[in-house]
């Protein structure tokens, strides 16, 4: 580059696109993410501490879960223990779980995520009856492998009935019932 009137005549140009460029960086606030949608009130009916009892494929079995809102309302997590009698040649077992559930990116739906001891990694869309009595729990189809849906049925603010059920694959809507059970309260939210 030559100097010049041509060449100081360019660099104070540059110099001052940025200087001006930077000022106007530094007066601009930075955009602030959306707020994250909460869930609805009709999710306060699972708040709380819950026993039960059910059967199914793999036998009878007890257990305790509980429901809490975290993060501002913006999350319930469900944490689920259940002691798997033996049965049918298998030995007792444990089953341990936790589902994550946060507001969908559709009004009155929304999305969870399910990990258990047992190696299932499972991603949900859930979504209310019109009648606020039934929550379901339907898993992502994924070609080539099995769907699954949790429906709970609510019978009172202390009762409520959940069916998990299996479809297998490539019959993603042909869900069988795997394990039934009755939940009670026993404790309420805190």
């Amino acid at each position: 580059m030559g100097s010049g009137p041509n060449t100081t005549l360019a660099g104070c140009a540059l110099l001052c696109v940025m200087v001006l460029g930077t000022g106007a960086a530094a007066t601009q606030s930075p955009q602030q993410p959306a707020a994250a949608p909460t869930l609805g009130p009709q999710w306060r009916v699972l708040i709380g501490d819950w026993s039960g009892d059910g059967g199914g494929q793999p036998g009878s079995a007890t257990g305790r879960t509980s429901y809490r809102f975290e993060a501002g309302e913006h999350a319930i997590i469900r944490r689920n223990h259940a002691d798997v009698a033996a049965s049918a040649g298998r030995p007792a077992s444990v089953h341990e779980d936790i589902l994550t559930i946060y507001a969908g990116s559709k009004p009155g739906e929304a999305r969870a995520l399910y990990v258990d001891n047992e190696d299932h990694v499972i991603n949900y869309t859930a979504a209310w009856s019109a009648d606020g009595k039934t929550l379901s729990f339907v898993s992502d189809v994924i070609p080539g492998a099995p769907r699954f849906r949790m429906v709970y049925r609510i019978q009172s603010a202390d009762s409520h009935v959940l069916d998990f059920e299996i479809a297998p694959p490539g019959a993603p809507d042909a869900f069988k019932l795997y394990v039934s059970g009755a939940l009670k309260r026993v404790a309420p939210a805190r």
